[in-house]
């Protein structure tokens, strides 16, 4: 049996490709298995690849600016987390600071965090301190996400739409299956019509 099939096995709706595997070892940085020999991947098919994948960048660098303040940060760092496979826990989540860190902090002694602030100046929202590195035991990209809320989702689809306003949220549901690889609920297809 290989590793990817005993994954699998263990939980009901988990399929092979509905995910990646990372490990640690000693004194190294958590590493992606990236070789489709030792393990079935996520992954989009291979002639293209999902809208999603743009996210894993969206924080990435000490000073980073985020000019539409606090909204603009929270969104990208949820969509962050959910494209890297992990769930965030927030410490501080307020209009002019933002703490969050990795919800495996407590269990794994994940030191993976983010620490923003807004700049009275310019009104951009400035990462003030990162640590992208995950030491948790691991971080699994799923086709669910908890974090997959209907402010994100609107978020998504604003351009969407404006553009087509009698959208069925049947319909975003299965778009964002197709394009996004990530399962919503019709609940929250709803509501991220209802936002915008």
């Amino acid at each position: 049996m290989s590793l990817c099939s005993d994954v699998c096995s263990r939980f009901d709706e988990l399929e092979v490709g509905a995910f990646e595997i990372t490990y640690l070892a000693a004194d190294y940085p958590s590493c992606l298995l990236e070789s489709d020999l030792d393990i079935g991947k996520y992954g989009a098919p291979a002639d293209r690849a999902y809208l999603s994948h743009t996210w894993r960048n969206y924080i990435n660098h000490v000073c980073q600016k985020f000019i539409g303040e606090v909204h603009e940060f929270r969104d990208e760092q949820c969509k962050y987390a959910i494209e890297k496979g992990f769930k965030v826990v927030y410490l501080k989540n307020e209009k002019e600071r933002v703490i969050a860190e990795c919800s495996k902090k407590s269990s794994d002694s994940c030191s993976s965090r983010v620490h923003a602030t807004l700049c009275p100046a310019n009104d951009f929202f400035n990462i003030r301190t990162l640590n992208n590195e995950h030491t948790c035991s691991g971080c699994i990209r799923d086709w669910k996400n908890m974090m997959m809320c209907s402010k994100v989702v609107s978020s998504i689809l604003a351009e969407q739409i404006a553009s087509k306003p009698l959208m069925k949220p049947i319909e975003i549901v299965k778009d964002f299956k197709k394009f996004y690889g990530l399962d919503i609920s019709y609940y929250n297809a709803w509501y991220g019509m209802v936002w915008n």
